[in-house]
């Protein structure tokens, strides 16, 4: 019988092996090597790493030909959490129950951390072309770094920047989060596709599992920011309600939001009947993000 959370945690420790030993092959200036690991080995799930080894699998594509864009989307998520909570943007000071980087580090510090993993993720992930997939690995490079630019994951920051203590619709939220959230959803699961050269219909079916895997992401992170426990959450909670933010419970309420997380559930399951018989992970993820507590 599959068994998801071993699963989960074998590929996990796999890849934090893969990338422990990647990062201590670098030598820059000591303080700087220092505030990056800091934020890399901050006790993440590693979420999006393991999803795109997982859609690799599920599709045929070898971990090993994926790895390298792996430990690329683990490099900019994390750059990202260091700038997102720097006192210019959600000013954390806790994060993952640990001081957040520019509590350690300084401001100034924190910034070259997360520009040095942005750049290093770009090298990292050219590393692994091979002439065997050609424009291909490109193309999955390329859609990488377009997911998290300024029409994906830094684009949907700065809507979240720009219509603070303003009101949003559910549809603009949605697209907002789209772009914050689920664009590096997208990416992990459309890079191993793109590399192989997938059929239009793997490509759709992907882009719908990952598109309403990102809505699910955040509608329980909305959740969580009410009802989560801190300690666990190991981040400050409540703060989107005090920065005046629309979320999804701002304009759901709790109970609803709680009712559209479950419908959110099962529309990013269906697609993933067309792999049946291979999608065990895939299926499994979309429970354990609708049920996780951090």
């Amino acid at each position: 019988m599959y068994n998801f959370s071993e699963n989960y945690n074998t590929t996990k420790s796999e890849f934090d092996a893969r990338l422990n030993e990647y990062l201590s092959s670098f030598d820059y200036y000591p303080r700087l090597n220092e505030a990056m690991q800091y934020s890399v080995d901050a006790g993440g799930k590693r979420l999006r790493p393991v999803l795109m080894i997982e859609c690799a699998k599920m599709i045929g594509l070898p971990t090993e030909k994926i790895m390298p864009l792996a430990i690329a989307i683990e490099m900019i998520h994390t750059y990202s959490l260091i700038h997102d909570d720097l006192p210019c943007m959600d000013d954390d000071d806790l994060r993952r129950g640990k001081p957040t980087s520019h509590k350690v580090f300084g401001e100034d510090m924190a910034v070259l951390a997360g520009d040095g993993l942005l750049n290093l993720a770009m090298e990292t992930a050219l590393l692994g072309y091979e002439s065997e997939y050609g424009d291909n690995y490109i193309n999955a490079v390329k859609y990488l770094f377009a997911c998290s630019g300024p029409d994906g994951m830094i684009g949907g920051q700065v809507i979240d920047i720009v219509n603070t203590g303003e009101f949003q619709s559910l549809d603009e939220l949605k697209v907002m989060h789209s772009k914050k959230t689920g664009a590096l959803f997208n990416a992990c699961c459309m890079c191993p596709a793109l590399i192989l050269g997938s059929n239009s219909d793997i490509i759709s079916g992907l882009q719908e599992y990952s598109f309403h895997l990102g809505v699910l992401f955040q509608v329980k992170d909305d959740i969580l920011d009410v009802i989560g426990d801190e300690a666990e959450m190991g981040k400050t909670i409540g703060k989107d309600e005090a920065n005046n933010k629309s979320t999804f419970i701002s304009l759901l309420g709790l109970k609803e939001s709680i009712t559209y997380s479950i419908d959110i559930a099962e529309k990013a399951k269906s697609p993933l009947m067309k792999f049946e018989g291979k999608n065990e992970f895939l299926l499994g993820l979309v429970q354990y993000i609708l049920e996780r507590k951090n």
